[in-house]
C-alpha cells in the first residue's frame, strides 16, 4: 500500500467515501487500515464529550459535530500532540521531508566560497571551481568567507539574517556555479531512527544543531540515493538540519528524503483549548482501546 501513516493530503485506507475519513484525509492524515475502526469509534466518542448538555437532537447533534470537526480544523496540531504520548508511527517509514519541502534557503552566496580553502589545486579542496575529484570531507570546511551572507545559520538558526527567505520550497536546482545553504527544521516531542538521504551535483556539507556531520562531492549529476546519513533519535525541542550545497559546473541539482520511524510533531499554541482538551479524550480513549485489543 506504500506508505500507511503520514501528513499527505489522500486518503489510501481504501475507505475515501466514509465521512470520517473523508474527514481526517481532509486534515491531511492517513491511517492503517487496522487503526482506522478504533480511531472512528474514538470519533464518535469525542462527537459525545463535546456535545453540550442540551438534550440531543439529530440536528443539534450533526450541528455539534461539525462545529467539533471546525475547531479541530482550526487545532490539528494541538490535538494531535493530545494524544497521550501517542506517536506518528507504522510498519513504514514517515516521510518529514522531500524534494521541493519548504525550508529555509540563501541563495546569496554566489561565488564567495570558491578555492577559499587552502591550494586551489588540491583535489581536496571542498569549494573547487573545475575538480571533479570524488571527495569525502570529515572535517567541516572553512565557511568564514561567507560569514556575513550565512550569518548565525549555525548557532541560533531560529534568528536569521536578511539573507534568508522561507519557509519556502526549496527549489531542485541553483544558478550553476554557486554554492546556496538551506535549513531544515523541526518542532517535535520526538524521533526515532531520522534518516537523511540526498542526491547533489555536485556537492553537500551537512550540520545538525550546528555540529558538522557529514561532506562529500562526486562529478556527474544527482544520483538516487547518492548519500544517507542516520541521523538518530530527536529528543523532543527544535532540531535543525543545516545543508550548504556546492555546485562548480555547467548543470546542477539536488534531492531530498527524509524519514523517521517514529515522530511525535509539537503542540502549535493557537488558542484551541477546547480542541486539545477534546484531543486528550480522544487520545486517551484510543489507547485505552489499544490496550485492551
Amino acid at each position: 500500500m506504500g506508505r500507511e501513516f503520514a501528513f499527505r493530503g489522500e486518503w489510501e485506507s481504501g475507505r475515501g467515501g466514509d465521512r470520517f475519513g473523508r474527514f481526517l484525509a481532509g486534515q491531511g492524515l492517513l491511517l492503517p487500515r487496522r487503526a482506522f475502526s478504533k480511531f472512528e469509534m474514538a470519533f464518535g466518542l469525542l462527537s459525545a464529550l463535546c456535545r453540550s448538555t442540551k438534550p440531543a437532537t439529530s440536528h443539534g447533534i450533526g450541528r455539534k459535530v461539525r462545529e467539533v470537526e471546525s475547531s479541530i480544523m482550526k487545532s490539528k496540531h494541538l490535538i494531535l500532540a493530545g494524544l497521550v504520548g501517542m506517536s506518528v508511527t507504522s510498519a513504514h517509514a514517515v516521510v518529514l521531508v522531500q524534494t521541493l519541502d519548504p525550508g529555509y534557503y540563501n541563495n546569496n552566496l554566489g561565488t564567495i566560497l570558491n578555492l577559499s580553502n587552502g591550494n586551489p589545486h588540491d583535489s581536496a579542496q571542498p569549494f573547487p571551481v573545475f575538480d571533479d575529484s570524488t571527495v569525502s570531507f570529515p572535517t567541516a570546511p572553512d565557511i568564514s568567507a561567507a560569514s556575513g551572507i550565512l550569518g548565525n545559520w549555525l548557532t541560533t538558526p531560529g534568528a536569521l539574517n536578511s539573507n534568508w527567505s522561507g519557509p519556502m520550497s526549496i527549489p531542485n536546482s541553483w544558478t550553476p556555479g554557486n554554492e546556496v545553504a538551506v535549513i531544515y527544521k523541526f518542532d517535535t516531542l520526538g524521533a526515532q531512527n531520522v534518516v537523511a538521504k540526498f542526491g547533489v551535483d555536485n556537492g553537500i556539507y551537512a550540520w545538525l544543531d550546528g555540529n558538522y556531520i557529514f561532506g562529500a562531492r562526486a562529478a556527474g549529476g544527482v544520483g538516487i540515493w547518492e548519500y544517507t546519513l542516520n541521523l538518530g533519535d530527536f529528543a523532543a525541542g527544535t532540531h535543525y538540519l543545516q545543508l550548504l550545497l556546492e555546485d562548480h559546473g555547467g548543470s546542477n541539482g539536488y534531492a531530498v528524503e527524509i524519514t523517521a520511524d517514529t515522530y511525535t510533531p509539537a503542540p502549535v499554541p493557537d488558542g484551541g483549548s477546547t480542541a486539545a482538551l477534546c484531543g486528550l479524550a480522544f487520545g486517551s480513549f484510543f489507547l485505552a482501546r489499544r490496550k485492551r485489543s
